[in-house]
């Protein structure tokens, strides 16, 4: 797990390239 990123920006990233 990376402390250095929040794990909800992670989340948030995968869900828009999903989306996209």
């Amino acid at each position: 797990v990376i402390e250095s990123v929040p794990m909800n920006y992670f989340i948030k990233w995968i869900s828009n390239n999903m989306n996209s």
